[in-house]
């Protein structure tokens, strides 16, 4: 009687265990909910987003929530005892679980009054409060970052003939297509003034190698830029890798990295 007594707590005692351990496993990699995060991955996380935020002096101390928005994982946490926000792309490896080294690219809004991130139609990502100053950080395969803030002011200069005195990010459209990144970076002067450009990163083309097989290739990236007296916006077809202008009066410029 003892023996079957000893077995049964044995076999509670096991599935506990086991229920605890799934406790701690994250959910889908695109879950819509906050997923839980086993301790290690917690502490990756909390080294990544430090890292991004290239700042000795911020001390992250708990992580709130993670939501999927716009092609993006918007982690809440709290740095120096204040909510914050900060959102990844491939946040996660292959697996859904482990917490990647390679993000191509993070954005975040600053400012002192509720700079957190929102989605904008399901696809665009922008900041909470009109006088947040949005940051964008995106990185090619080998880490290195651009420098978006050049490429805005650059097509500020070409879309209105003038250098700009005060320039912000806006919004951001980051989509993935199996050939290329597409990032659609929104940006706006003092005056409200807003226009567009696009980042297309990463981007692969076949070709055919000399066993008339085909192959992949890779180049840095190109960026589209559509000016004019209408309303300009770049489209990207990822079919075809074709892009275009939204209206007629436009004059598209690329520009190959």
């Amino acid at each position: 009687m003892k023996i079957t007594s000893f077995f049964t707590v044995l076999l509670a005692l096991l599935l506990v265990a086991s229920c605890q351990d799934k406790e701690q496993l994250i959910e889908p990699l695109h879950s819509e909910t906050t997923p839980n995060l086993s301790p290690q991955q917690v502490d990756d996380l909390k080294q990544l987003i430090v890292s991004q935020l290239k700042a000795d002096d911020i001390t992250i101390s708990e992580i709130l929530d993670i939501r999927y928005v716009a092609n993006t994982h918007i982690v809440r946490f709290m740095g120096n005892e204040q909510p914050m926000e900060m959102g990844f792309g491939s946040l996660f490896e292959d697996d859904g679980t482990t917490i990647s080294a390679n993000i191509n690219y993070t954005v975040y809004c600053s400012w002192n009054c509720d700079c957190g991130l929102q989605g904008s139609g399901n696809s665009y990502l922008q900041c909470k409060c009109n006088r947040c100053q949005m940051h964008i950080r995106i990185q090619d395969k080998s880490g290195t970052p651009y420098n978006i803030q050049q490429m805005a002011t650059e097509s500020f200069v070409k879309t209105f003939g003038q250098q700009p005195d005060q320039l912000r990010l806006s919004k951001f459209r980051p989509v993935k297509h199996d050939i290329a990144d597409v990032y659609t970076i929104f940006y706006m002067d003092e005056h409200q003034a807003e226009s567009s450009f696009m980042l297309i990163a990463n981007n692969q083309y076949e070709q055919l190698t000399f066993q008339g097989q085909k192959s992949r290739k890779n180049i840095k990236k190109f960026i589209v830029d559509c000016t004019g007296s209408c309303d300009c916006r770049e489209r990207f077809f990822p079919a075809n890798q074709s892009v275009e202008c939204t209206c007629s009066p436009c004059q598209m410029q690329v520009t190959n990295g």
